[in-house]
């Protein structure tokens, strides 16, 4: 696809895949879709809260881009799917996914089994990931989860240790001999990630996963959806999505992604994407020309609104 032809509408593709009543939070909260995206608010279990907090707002903003969008002639999709996904990527150009990345961090709930099961393995194991693990905790970090408590307690501190460990060095992922890694601080803490749920995968829920109507994804899974020679825009609308991108890309130089580094608000990202789609149908623009465009004018009212600085 060429990056620069002007792209209509109808060659547009949506796919939403967030809670839109407040029915489905009462679902999730109960383990049903979208557990991860509901559940992340830790202490926060009550449904009518949590809707009447923002996830009635963002239902609001998703159900407004969903029908202008459609309205324009964009494929929209709505609690979509993997299967979904793939069905947008074989019939259009540009395929925007508003959805909940399941990142790297390490919650308490994370854990499937006994903190002190998860603690001998790392005390005692003589693997090198286990190894590598050790080389990176606290010297007396053991003391310090143990120290804690009740058991609750205890799996708490263990987390945050862990989440503390994979932000850190020395990586756990197997390198060839006398290759160093250099990576950046966000997908280091994605790549050890993988590797802890990679070794030991009975005892953590994994990470990084990209969460749909129907679960959660990896991102392998994500890019098998992609068909094998489709060419075209990927624009991934949720936190930390660049860590989907050589998934997606496959070594297909001619696939462009959109992707954050960090968080996104969908209460701003949202209402983006409606005037993205209002400027595809107003005038012969890109799909990534339109999207950078926004993004000029949304930093320079950013800016604009900081206090100044006076002498």
């Amino acid at each position: 696809m060429d990056e620069h032809r002007a792209t209509a509408p109808h060659r547009c593709g949506l796919a939403i895949a967030l809670p839109l009543s407040r029915e489905e939070v009462e679902a999730a909260l109960a383990g049903g879709p979208y557990r991860d995206y509901v559940g992340r608010n830790g202490a926060v279990q009550n449904a009518k809260r949590l809707w009447n907090g923002t996830f009635a707002d963002v239902a609001q903003a998703a159900t407004e881009l969903a029908g202008s969008a459609d309205r324009l002639g964009v494929q929209v999709v709505m609690r979509a799917t993997l299967a979904d996904l793939g069905r947008l990527l074989a019939k259009c150009d540009v395929v925007t996914v508003v959805a909940h990345w399941r990142g790297a961090a390490l919650s308490p709930r994370d854990l499937r089994i006994a903190p002190s099961v998860i603690s001998e393995r790392i005390l005692t194991q003589t693997t090198p990931f286990a190894a590598a693990l050790r080389a990176g905790l606290p010297q007396h970090w053991f003391g310090s989860a143990y120290a804690a408590g009740s058991d609750r307690r205890f799996r708490s501190r263990l987390a945050e240790l862990l989440d503390q460990r994979l932000r850190g060095q020395p990586f756990l992922m197997p390198c060839p001999d006398g290759v160093p890694w250099h990576v950046d601080a966000v997908s280091l803490h994605h790549m050890n990630r993988d590797a802890l749920d990679a070794a030991w995968p009975d005892a953590f829920e994994p990470g990084n996963r990209l969460e749909l109507a129907d679960g959660l994804h990896a991102p392998n899974a994500l890019g098998r959806s992609v068909p094998p020679q489709w060419s075209g825009i990927v624009d991934l609308s949720n936190c930390m999505s660049a860590q989907l991108v050589s998934a997606i890309k496959q070594g297909h130089p001619e696939r462009s992604v959109i992707c954050n580094e960090g968080a996104t608000d969908p209460l701003t990202r949202l209402p983006v994407l409606t005037a993205l789609y209002g400027m595809l149908a107003r005038e012969p623009i890109n799909y990534i020309d339109a999207r950078f465009r926004l993004a000029t004018v949304l930093r320079s009212a950013a800016r604009a609104r900081l206090p100044a600085h006076g002498s």
